[in-house]
């Protein structure tokens, strides 16, 4: 099993994101919170200040109602100068009805010029950024328009009140946001974060094997929920794999189980050994020993693990039982009905497209061997010659198709006494190095002349030792047979 990889390193948690999220809405909460009360503020302060001005306006009016009456000029200016007193005054101006120059006027040096009044203007106040300037109609005591009054009114404290105000209401308001959002993401921390990375850390564990990985429910929210089910899913996840590898246990003793359990051939001095990839694999390997000889099998099941083992099994089966009920027929008549055997079960009954690469060899006493199939090419250390020689296997593989009579031969080989033959898999010559480099019949080749002059059993387990050494793990199923011809 492949351990399960752990938490990924994110550029931006989850925690970040509901901080970043939560902050968000609380700032734009907080800017429209802040101009809302912000521009309230500003139009309590502009309209205490109308009141005060209509008020001013108003007694003044009063005042110079008398002064109007007999034209007495300079009685409106000095009622108008009483208006210096006020600091918050920077013009005033009377005009006549009758007249577009003022009666009486004056001005601060920072205030605005004092402008007559429209004709049809309402009594009242305009507000602009930095004044205030209120209207009134003065009528004598018959009631009739005699004048108009303008008085301007600085707005520079209700300004500065505003501003002051609206800077701390800002503080508050910002610190109100802060407060809410470090609160809102050690609440999501503590009730979000942490019970979905004690499910991610479980999860992780569950996936490496671990069997007893479960998590404690802390909340009957929707992460409680989530908690409960993630436990059921783990229990039925272990027992599921509890199953599964019992399959695959008796899967593999099955598969051991028929192994050949001897390998006494007369005239022959035999050693092998198949080791799986995976828990099952898919070479098929046998030896089976008849009257002055043996019949000897070497194959491949395309890919590795049940599937693979089952066809494997399904090669052996049959093989094993035409060779005993004709030990004398040729390799390539058994082939054929193997092939149509597995492409029946393969194609129809499992519904799948596997195939397997198969040489069968029969063997004779005389050191004669007749083999048919088409598997990984044979190699034959000759002892006259102190070389290997590599032979090829003609033929087609089995379970493709329902018919390979036309491309099924059988082929010659003799062995003389002292000559060692050697059947592998493909696992064996397409193993890779740490730099990518495939061991090849080159290099297999070189293992056997190497060590020919040993034992089969020795040339067997020093193969398998370099092998070890040259790749470390293999990916795929890696079986040998060494034979020696003793004649």
């Amino acid at each position: 099993m492949n351990p399960a990889p752990g938490p990924q390193r994110r550029f931006v948690s989850l925690g970040t994101k509901l901080a970043a999220v939560t902050s968000i809405v609380l700032v734009l909460i907080s800017a429209v919170l802040f101009v809302e009360l912000s521009a309230r503020e500003h139009a309590k302060l502009i309209a205490a200040k109308t009141g005060a001005a209509f008020m001013v306006t108003q007694l003044l009016g009063t005042e110079l109602r008398a002064a109007l009456d007999f034209g007495d000029t300079a009685d409106i200016a000095a009622q108008l100068d009483h208006l210096h007193t006020n600091a918050d005054i920077v013009a005033a101006a009377v005009w006549s009805n009758t007249a577009d120059t003022p009666t009486a006027q004056w001005t601060t040096g920072g205030g605005p010029a004092n402008i007559a009044p429209a004709r049809d203007q309402r009594d009242g106040a305009s507000v602009s950024s930095e004044w205030l300037v209120a209207t009134e109609t003065v009528v004598n005591r018959g009631g009739i328009p005699v004048a108009r009054l303008t008085v301007t009114f600085s707005l520079r404290p209700e300004n500065e009140a505003f501003q002051a105000s609206r800077r701390h209401l800002f503080l508050i308001s910002g610190g109100l946001a802060i407060f809410t959002a470090a609160l809102l993401g050690l609440l999501a921390r503590r009730y979000v974060i942490s019970p979905l990375r004690r499910l991610s850390d479980e999860a992780t564990s569950l996936a490496n094997g671990k069997k007893s990985s479960r998590v404690d429910v802390t909340s009957d929210d929707e992460i409680g929920d989530l908690t409960r089910a993630f436990n059921v899913m783990g229990a039925a996840v272990v027992a599921r794999q509890e199953q599964l590898q019992g399959e695959m246990d008796l899967a593999q003793r099955i598969q051991t189980a028929i192994l050949p359990r001897s390998l006494e051939v007369p005239g022959l001095d035999v050693a092998a050994a198949m080791l799986p990839a995976a828990e099952v694999g898919g070479d098929y390997y046998d030896v089976l020993p008849v009257v002055d000889g043996c019949w000897i099998g070497m194959g491949d099941v395309a890919g590795h693990g049940l599937d693979a083992g089952l066809i494997m099994l399904m090669m052996q089966s049959v093989v094993a039982g035409l060779v005993r009920r004709d030990p004398g027929a040729p390799p390539s008549d058994v082939l054929c009905v193997l092939n149509e055997v597995l492409f029946d079960n393969v194609r129809n009954r499992l519904k799948r497209e596997d195939h397997a690469t198969l040489t069968l060899f029969r063997y004779d006493r005389s050191g004669r061997v007749v083999f048919a199939g088409a598997h990984e090419d044979i190699l034959v250390f000759r002892a006259d010659g102190g070389a290997c020689e590599v032979i090829s296997t003609p033929g087609t593989w089995v379970g493709a198709r329902r018919d390979i009579r036309r491309g099924t031969v059988d082929t010659m080989l003799q062995l003389r006494p002292g000559d060692i033959m050697l059947l592998y898999t493909d696992g064996v010559t397409e193993l890779r190095n740490a730099a990518g480099e495939e061991l090849g019949i080159d290099g297999l080749t070189a293992l056997l002349e190497r060590l020919h002059t040993k034992s089969t059993a020795l040339i067997k387990s020093e193969i398998l030792e370099a092998l070890g050494a040259w790749s470390g793990a293999p990916d795929d199923d890696i079986t040998l047979l060494v034979a020696r011809y003793t004649g």
